[in-house]
Parts: C-alpha cells; sequence; structure tokens
C-alpha cells in the first residue's frame, strides 16, 4: 500500500482530542473561527505530511506522534523504506520508526544511528548523535567513547551534541561542561546550549541559577535568546521572570526566522491556554512549513488540555 494510501485512511485519525468536532472536547468550543481552528490545524499536520520533504516533514511526524498518531507514522514511514535510505533526513526516518515500533524492534534502528556516528566519513554523524540523544538513549562502549572523542576534538558548536550524549551517560563533570558554554563567545554555542538544556532540564541548582543568568545577560537580538528564553520558561526557573521571558518569547515567535519560530511553539504550548490561540492561529497560513507545523502542533496540543507539568 502506498503511503498516499495510508495517509487518506489516517485522515480519520483518533487523536487525543475528535477533531471531526470541536464541540467534542471540552474548551476547543471556544476555539471555533470559520472553518474551526482545531480543524484547520488538524488539516494543517496532514498536509504537511503529504507535502513537505526533508526535516519539516520529520517536523510534522514528530507533532503528530505527540498527538497519538504512532501507529499511522509508523505505518506510513515503513511503507516508504528502503528508499528514504538515501536521503538526506534518513536519520530522522530512523528516528521515527525508534520512537513508533514495538519495543522489540527498537533496537534495530537505534543500531543504525550508532553505525553512522562511529563512521567518520558520514555526513550525518552530528544527526544520529543528536537523534539518539533525543530519545534518551545512553550511550556504552565503543560508542560512548567515540563521543568523549568528538568533545575534545570538534568545534565546540558541533561537540555540544557529544557533550549531550555524555550528560545522559552520567559522565562525571559534563554536565558542568555544558552549563560553562553558555560564557561562549560563540552565539551558535550559545544557542545550542539553552536547547540541550530544555532537553535535558537539570535539576541541578547551580545550573539552573547559571542558565537564569545567561538569560538575562544575552542581548535579545542574537540567534541564541530564543533558545535561551524557551528553556528559562520551558524549566520554569523564575516565576517572577515568567511574564517578561514569554513576551520576549512572543516577541521572537513573532519575528524569526522558522527555527526560532518552532522552538518558540515548542514551549509556548506548555504555557498557552485556549484563550491564548488566536494569537497563534495567523501562523497556520505562514509559508515556512515548519512555522504552520509548530503553530499547528500548538493548537493541538493547547486544545487536548494538555500541561507542561
Amino acid at each position: 500500500m502506498s503511503w498516499h494510501h495510508l495517509l487518506v485512511l489516517g485522515l480519520a485519525w483518533n487523536c487525543a482530542v475528535d477533531l471531526r468536532s470541536a464541540d467534542s472536547v471540552p474548551g476547543l468550543g471556544s476555539m471555533r473561527t470559520e472553518g474551526s481552528l482545531a480543524t484547520r490545524a488538524r488539516n494543517t499536520l496532514d498536509e504537511a505530511l503529504i507535502n513537505e520533504k526533508g526535516w519539516t516533514r520529520i517536523r510534522a511526524a514528530e507533532a503528530l506522534i505527540a498527538l497519538g498518531q504512532q501507529e499511522r507514522v509508523r505505518a506510513l514511514f515503513e511503507s516508504e523504506l528502503p528508499a528514504s535510505e538515501n536521503t538526506p533526513e534518513r536519520v530522522g526516518v530512523w528516528r521515527i520508526l525508534a520512537t513508533t515500533v514495538p519495543t522489540s524492534k527498537r533496537a534495530d534502528w537505534i543500531a543504525r544511528m550508532e553505525r553512522t556516528f562511529l563512521e567518520p566519513s558520514s555526513p550525518d554523524r552530528l544527526q544520529a548523535i543528536e537523534s539518539l540523544c533525543k530519545l534518551n538513549y545512553v550511550l556504552r562502549g565503543r560508542t560512548l567513547e567515540e563521543a568523549r572523542k568528538m568533545e575534545r576534538t570538534l568545534p565546540r558548536a558541533e561537540a555540544l551534541f557529544a557533550l549531550w550524549a555524555l550528560c545522559l551517560a552520567g559522565e562525571k563533570g559534563s554536565l558542568a561542561r555544558l552549563a560553562d558554554s553558555l560564557d561562549s563567545p560563540e552565539v551558535q554555542v550559545r544557542r545550542r546550549t539553552g536547547l540541550v538544556l530544555r532537553w535535558i532540564a537539570p535539576p541541578d541548582q547551580r545550573i539552573r541559577q547559571k542558565l537564569a543568568r545567561a538569560i538575562e545577560a544575552e542581548p535579545l537580538d542574537t540567534a541564541a535568546s530564543p533558545f535561551l528564553l524557551s528553556a528559562g520558561l520551558w524549566l520554569k526557573l523564575d516565576p517572577a521572570r515568567a511574564g517578561i521571558w514569554r513576551s520576549r518569547l512572543e516577541d521572537a515567535l513573532a519575528l524569526g526566522p522558522a527555527n526560532v519560530r518552532f522552538e518558540a511553539c515548542q514551549t509556548l504550548m506548555r504555557i498557552y491556554t485556549v484563550n491564548d490561540l488566536p494569537r497563534i492561529a495567523m501562523y497556520l497560513r505562514d509559508p515556512d512549513g515548519e512555522t504552520r507545523i509548530g503553530a499547528a502542533w500548538t493548537v493541538l496540543f493547547v486544545g487536548a488540555g494538555k500541561t507542561g507539568d
């Protein structure tokens, strides 16, 4: 069966929010707009899965997975094998499948990522180690040693992915070294450090305080600022500053490029209520695919009554 056929079958998806009628879920009745905001958001993700390419399509798949569509997405991506093995986003496909297949089959996709990471000439080594980290996979043996080597030898912006893996493995001093990256003169290093800290969510109060100070020190017009703000709000670092940080992140959503808008949505969806959704509705029509996906995910996440707790 082709993925187009699978997609058509999946249009009647049974998500945590039944979006065939916005009134069928408490709180969604107030979201009704022309065509229903919730339905437009669902259609946005469906269309992204059909029409988008590369990593943008991976984003759409991950949004659908988070909204309860694991089986639908798995069937679709399995139907596209082995053609997807020759694409630049193959590691993203493996990550999707590792997330959605039965536990007994997950190791096969993890092993592909590890082999890719261990191959020095592989063009997607960084995508492989990043994906392993996003799966919270703990490296061992030769793979762990290679991560140590990568941290020592690569430029800091790239080495951060290896450092993330070392943090997950409980490597002594790795979390402190990650926090020290907040002081880097390189904006890309600070940006990625914010992203990694959001994912790791360290409980260490010294690191949390260091991140809070970094948020206040970061100029608002840098590429790092939205990612640091996102991490600070996600981790609930400072309730007294949360309103200011939220406003600044919303400004970044309005003015930033696609990767900034998608990152902003990852955090704003966790603090928004249904009453906030009209401000995100305009992004469902944005010309950029990642922006539309982030907005649609936000609408459906909030509409389903999920929280960041």
